[in-house]
């Protein structure tokens, strides 16, 4: 993942934050919610994109002759 992208991910990770408590809180009008709900979906489905292409840049650069090599995420997650 490029700088530009990393950045831009963990940007759109923040915004869904904030669109996520302003949901919880309730203090908007209805109309304002419904904003922030379509602009959260909106941001969801761009980061479930980058990750998705990442996770095919990932499953690339592990292939070997052809066949892939099953990783567990969970085996790269600090203890």
């Amino acid at each position: 993942m490029t700088d530009g992208k990393k950045g831009a991910f963990e940007q759109k990770i923040m915004r869904l934050n904030e669109i996520s408590n302003s949901l919880e809180n309730g203090n908007e009008a209805l109309e304002d919610m419904l904003k922030y709900f379509e602009e959260g979906i909106k941001v969801y489905r761009e980061c479930f994109e980058i990750l998705k292409d990442t996770e095919t840049r990932i499953k690339m650069i592990l292939e070997d002759d052809y066949a892939l090599k099953e990783v567990n995420i969970n085996d790269f997650k600090k203890s």
